[in-house]
């Protein structure tokens, strides 16, 4: 796949599909149980602001993500050995990585009171983006009408990125790195400006 084994093709992708997933469960699941429990209360009247509290949170996700993808490198890095590994790259993309599906983790939590909203985004939402941005596969698999669907979809850029980073050289693509960091940028604030607004939940 793409010059190099399956398995050294597949390894990176798994490591970054867990920490997508991760990212998401942790913080809505966190939140959604709070809201339930009650406890969540105690955190609305602690001494700092909404936005505060919202990075908090974002924080715990983002560092419960980054230490499972880093534990999963650790473990599958003995099935195959790779000739070159950018660690700054690979740190670059997983954080963003976890940054992105926590503050939809965050967002589905604050939003939603019931398991059921929580599972549904999952299962229809971010468990096919894990698995559908070139995560098993590789783009050139794909019958040319339908790579448009890669071309445009941030987290293919994600995945495959975060995959050079194991096994070749990286040019930098200028466009394709702000456009994703455009791309934070916009999900974060929106994460920020929910948690800032209330929405039903904070009066």
């Amino acid at each position: 796949m793409e010059g190099n084994s399956y398995l050294e093709f597949i390894i990176p992708g798994m490591v970054i599909m867990v920490v997508m997933q991760t990212s998401y469960s942790h913080i809505s699941e966190i939140i959604i149980n709070m809201k339930q429990i009650g406890s969540f209360n105690d955190y609305l009247i602690a001494p700092i602001s909404r936005v505060e509290l919202c990075i908090a949170f974002l924080f715990t996700s983002i560092f419960i993500g980054l230490f499972v993808g880093l534990i999963n490198i650790g473990i599958l890095s003995f099935f195959t050995s790779f000739e070159s590994i950018n660690f700054f790259q690979i740190f670059y993309y997983l954080i963003l990585t976890a940054i992105i599906f926590s503050c939809f983790g965050s967002i589905t939590g604050f939003l939603s009171f019931t398991w059921d909203v929580q599972s549904s985004i999952s299962s229809f939402i971010i468990v096919p983006i894990s698995f559908l941005s070139g995560t098993f596969f590789s783009i050139n698999s794909l019958d040319k009408n339908w790579r448009f669907i890669f071309e445009y979809n941030p987290f293919y850029y994600l995945v495959s990125n975060f995959r050079r980073a194991f096994y070749e050289i990286y040019l930098i693509n200028y466009i394709i790195e702000i456009l994703i960091i455009v791309f934070v940028i916009v999900i974060l604030f929106i994460s920020l400006f929910i948690f800032n607004r209330g929405y039903k939940v904070i009066n």
